[in-house]
């Protein structure tokens, strides 16, 4: 992870991420920008996507044209922070520029990163982990009642005729503070408002992932559940094994 994700100076916390997702875009409107018809980007952003630059993001829930993602961290780092704070660098005001962009850094680099890391792992772990279910994507719950949408960072699941049988759900939250039991209720919530809509969560899983590891009410819950996964950075860069529930 880059270096300034600890702070600002001795003590900083890390800011929380906010539940904003990271900016996104389409053709439309990519072509709205360089003043060019939509159907003209068809061939450079194909070759773009080819090359691993850009990623086309599907809810795999919702049916709704896919949305455009600059794939590189480095790369959101450069246009979302290099490139406004240069003059301030290089004016001597670094300190400055990074305390101003470090809530940007976590929840439009950061935070985005760790989720797709998490889901990278999902897919290249045993398949029984996930419940079998072939595809790994982020999604998108609309509580009505709550009046609330509840992005889910991490979702394991196969279509079926229009239903889905959901074989994980996950929180993934890039800060430096340990998860705790407030992640599994939310996850817990949105598995009801998914089975409350015909979608089958009869033997979902649920998983939380942590950079900084968890709290001991958490642990004492997933162990008392059986079907909660908890997963940290050595679980998640194969230092440790992950602890299956179950």
């Amino acid at each position: 992870m880059p270096g300034p994700a600890h702070g600002g100076g001795p003590g900083t916390p890390l800011p929380e991420a906010t539940r904003d997702p990271p900016p996104t875009s389409s053709p439309a409107k990519i072509g709205g920008l360089l003043e060019r018809d939509r159907t003209s980007l068809s061939r450079p952003l194909d070759m773009l996507t080819t090359a691993g630059h850009l990623e086309y993001a599907r809810d795999p829930l919702q049916e709704r044209r896919p949305v455009i993602t600059v794939a590189d961290p480095i790369i959101r780092f450069h246009n979302l922070i290099t490139v406004p704070k240069r003059d301030l660098v290089e004016t001597g005001g670094a300190r400055q520029a990074w305390e101003e962009s470090r809530s940007t850094f976590v929840s439009r680099i950061l935070g985005p990163h760790f989720e797709q890391c998490c889901r990278d792992w999902l897919c290249r772990a045993d398949r029984d982990i996930r419940g079998g279910a072939s595809t790994v994507a982020a999604t998108v719950v609309n509580d009505q009642a709550g009046h609330a949408k509840h992005e889910i960072d991490v979702v394991a699941l196969d279509r079926q005729a229009g239903r889905a049988r959901i074989g994980m759900l996950g929180e993934a939250k890039a800060t430096l503070t340990r998860r705790g039991p407030a992640d599994l209720d939310r996850l817990l919530h949105v598995k009801e408002l998914l089975g409350a809509r015909g979608h089958d969560v009869t033997a979902t899983r649920l998983a939380v992932f942590s950079m900084e590891g968890f709290h001991p009410d958490l642990v004492s819950s997933a162990r008392r559940r059986g079907d909660v996964l908890l997963v940290d950075l050595p679980v998640l860069f194969g230092a440790d094994p992950p602890v299956v529930p179950g």
